[in-house]
């Protein structure tokens, strides 16, 4: 199975790279900006605010672990409205993961 990690540069995007890089799972990342630390993951642009990259974010993976925030600017436009934008190009995803930020 594919999943595609969104938010890949962010904190929790960072920890789930490095977690699942000793794991045999074949994974895509996705964000504004390119990991540093990409390893042997397949990288892919997309911006939550204007949707551009969604469609070829979400295309051949499975599983979305949606890891995109952005709790101190523009939140309502990317937690709420960017959520929303990727809700409607995941009808063929088996499993959606969305981790709560609340109380870290």
């Amino acid at each position: 199975m594919k999943i595609l990690i969104t938010g890949s540069t962010g904190m929790l995007g960072t920890a789930l790279i490095n977690q699942l890089t000793s794991l045999n799972y074949d994974v895509k990342l996705t964000s504004r900006r390119k990991p540093e630390l990409t390893r042997h993951f397949e990288w892919v642009y997309s911006d939550l605010l204007t949707g551009d990259g969604l469609e070829e974010a979400v295309k051949d993976v499975e599983i979305v672990i949606h890891a995109a925030t952005s709790p101190l600017k523009k939140s309502r436009l990317i937690d709420v409205s960017g959520l929303e934008r990727i809700l409607t190009k995941l009808e063929h995803i088996k499993h959606f993961i969305y981790p709560s930020i609340v109380g870290i």
